[in-house]
């Protein structure tokens, strides 16, 4: 099987789901999960700051 998608990486998920049903059916035993994987949710970050006044020259 090629596990790579067209722009060349890895298909990890494909792959993980696909072991996972191999598992699931008995076809193959996989170890026990450590400890399952949380997202957290990247904090935003504002960033304030002061510019100086502008000032402009007109000339017509």
């Amino acid at each position: 099987m090629d596990w790579k998608s067209p722009n060349g990486k890895f298909q990890e998920m494909s792959c993980r789901k696909a072991l996972l049903e191999l598992d699931r059916r008995g076809l193959i035993k996989l170890p026990e999960r450590k400890k399952a994987m949380t997202f957290r949710k990247k904090k935003s970050v504002s960033l304030m700051f002061q510019s100086p006044p502008l000032k402009a020259i007109y000339r017509f």
